[in-house]
């Protein structure tokens, strides 16, 4: 059952794509970082290869079943709200405070807002079923949104944003020590070991859809499998983290530090600080 989990993502993905014309066709394309148009098609890609490896987990039986079956739900929600975000986003307003300030300045609802308002509920019915009182419900809810937008925030380049989810999902399967974390992860990590070089070769970006899905799989695998206080650490790093993209350009800091501009140039077609820092 592992092995077909592993294979089936991979080699689909790698299937879809394979041919940039059926990008380009799967999804509009985008102006990158430095002004490239690429296809916003890689999330609706990954959720697909993960829908045929979610489908074989339910139908093979076992334990973890509600566990694989509430992810689906997160996964699916997550694309769509992703997807409204990429295709009719306004890229001009960045991050929760640039949203919530657009609204109460103009009194406009932002797609942004929408995705962070929806997220929201969405994250906490999928965390719903695992977590015991309502304080548990709104940490392992909190997790799941805000590890999700952390992705999503580092999805600025080619590749930063699955550099992260690599190593950041096999901490959270040590951290649990339970097989039940690695069996929902691993459909995921063999997709990305596919879509990796197309990303690096800027022939397709995640979009919103797959790095809210990146995120929030990384964040329903730590509170399915994790004690609680563990839980409530895990959400102030996280909002730490948010507040610190609200006020400082993680680019900026990626570019003046020797060691993180090391890791986020590395595999990249295109190197160089000829970019228009965000």
């Amino acid at each position: 059952m592992e092995i077909a989990m592993a294979v089936i993502p991979m080699f689909g993905t790698f299937y879809l794509l394979r041919g940039k014309t059926a990008l380009t066709a799967a999804g509009s394309c985008y102006p990158n970082y430095r002004g490239r148009p690429v296809p916003r098609s890689g999330g609706l890609i990954l959720y697909f290869a993960f829908l045929l490896a979610g489908a074989l987990r339910l139908l093979g039986g076992g334990e973890g079943l509600l566990e694989a079956a509430l992810l689906l739900y997160l996964a699916g929600g997550f694309t769509l709200l992703g997807l409204v975000d990429d295709f009719w986003g306004d890229s001009r307003h960045k991050g929760f405070g640039g949203h919530f300030r657009l609204f109460l300045r103009k009194g406009e609802i932002s797609t942004g807002l929408l995705k962070a308002l929806f997220g929201g509920v969405l994250a906490l019915t999928a965390a719903a079923p695992l977590q015991e009182g309502p304080a548990a419900l709104l940490v392992g809810g909190g997790v799941i949104a805000l590890a999700a937008n952390t992705v999503n925030s580092l999805d600025l380049r080619p590749g930063r944003a699955v550099k992260f989810f690599l190593p950041a999902s096999l901490a959270v399967i040590a951290l649990s020590g339970e097989r039940g974390a690695a069996l929902l992860l691993l459909p995921f990590l063999a997709a990305l070991l596919a879509y990796m070089p197309f990303e690096m070769q800027e022939t397709v970006m995640l979009g919103d859809s797959g790095a809210n899905v990146l995120g929030g799989a990384l964040g329903f695998a730590f509170i399915a499998y994790s004690p609680f206080p563990w839980q409530v650490g895990a959400l102030f790093l996280l909002l730490a983290f948010q507040a610190f993209c609200e006020l400082f350009s993680f680019s900026r800091l990626v570019q003046k530090n020797p060691f993180l501009r090391f890791l986020d140039d590395l595999g990249r077609v295109f190197k160089g600080e000829n970019e228009n820092e965000r």
